[in-house]
């Protein structure tokens, strides 16, 4: 990447209205994809800033993470005892011949 495509993290404050450690958190954690840290200062890719959408959050999000799981895990579930089921029937139909 061209180095005029990074902007410096007093830059990205005004651009995206986070805090500094909010920035420096995603920056930290690989949050802000292709950020450098160079010395003590964060370089960021402007383009990365400007398309950031921070994933939502709080409990209403992480209870319907889980059911979604919950439900697809009990349809697997479900899936394979049908099929071993059919499995079985077709096992009893071959030992009666």
């Amino acid at each position: 990447m061209d180095i005029d495509n990074f902007i410096s993290m007093e830059e990205a404050v005004k651009i995206s209205g986070y805090k500094r450690s909010n920035l420096a958190y995603l920056c930290r954690n690989g949050l802000l994809e292709g950020a450098r840290k160079i010395g003590n200062r964060w370089l960021i890719p402007r383009e990365v800033l400007e398309n950031y959408k921070p994933s939502p959050r709080g409990f209403a999000v992480v209870w319907e993470r889980r059911r979604a799981k919950e439900a697809a895990l009990n349809d697997e579930i479900k899936s394979a005892l049908e099929q071993a089921s059919k499995q079985k029937e077709g096992n009893k139909h071959d030992t009666i011949k």
